[in-house]
């Protein structure tokens, strides 16, 4: 939803709304996708044994979907912020540096493929990998430019560490609640605890976030939990 407006803002000359809109988008990626990761990294076995979990799909191939899965999710940040970094080069009808970012963000994926598979043996974790590290390249090297070019992006380094604890403590909420009250739905077969197994987790997580944020005043991400709220009811009315 930022980009279409931040393109709009760029074509139309408004310079500074759109330095505002970029940055406050930078903002918001890092709230919502930090804490999306650890939500991946701590139901993730949940959430694949939901979707796979029955028939033919054995438990070890849910074990290693879930690697993958966790694999991927280290590069949810960098991929999302990769899509608000680009939106600023089209703008600009700039598209020749994106192009040849992704161009050797893949040359490299390829490289890292072939290390991870033939050399380290990681086999099929391999692929997910490559891809997460690759997005961080692209997206440090697009920061890099975008620098250079005038839009100076902040670390946010006081909000990204901030979420980061909210995050960890909400991903041991949800694998205390899942190690205190639910051990034995753990790769369960049947669909019913599937289905607990994973609600019970992704509840104990929102509610974990929710209390560290309330506790420790974190307006960002209170501020994600009322926009969300606030836009479920009116839509719902």
């Amino acid at each position: 939803t930022i980009v279409p407006r931040l393109a709009r803002y760029l074509k139309s000359g408004q310079i500074e709304q759109a330095k505002d809109l970029f940055s406050f988008g930078y903002k918001r990626i890092m709230t919502v996708m930090i804490p999306c990761t650890f939500a991946i990294l701590a139901i993730g076995i949940s959430s694949v044994n939901l979707l796979y979990g029955r028939g033919n799909f054995s438990e070890i191939a849910v074990i290693k979907t879930a690697f993958c899965l966790w694999a991927y999710s280290l590069g949810l940040v960098p991929s999302s912020l990769v899509i608000l970094f680009s939106a600023v080069f089209y703008a600009q009808n700039n598209f020749r540096t994106p192009m040849f970012i992704s161009v050797a963000t893949v040359i490299i994926n390829i490289a890292l493929n072939t290390l991870f598979v033939f050399q380290l043996q990681l086999g099929v974790i391999s692929t997910a990998l490559a891809t997460s590290i690759s997005a961080y390249l692209n997206y440090w090297i697009l920061y890099r430019f975008s620098n250079k070019a005038g839009w100076e992006a902040p670390l946010f380094l006081s909000l990204i560490v901030k979420t980061i604890f909210a995050s960890i403590f909400a991903a041991l909420c949800a694998l205390l609640i899942d190690f205190l009250f639910a051990p034995s739905l753990v790769l369960t077969r049947d669909t019913t605890s599937q289905l607990l197994h994973f609600f019970t987790q992704g509840i104990a997580f929102v509610a974990g976030l929710f209390l560290y944020a309330k506790v420790f005043k974190h307006r960002d991400l209170l501020e994600l939990f009322s926009d969300f709220f606030l836009k479920s009811s009116s839509e719902t009315k």
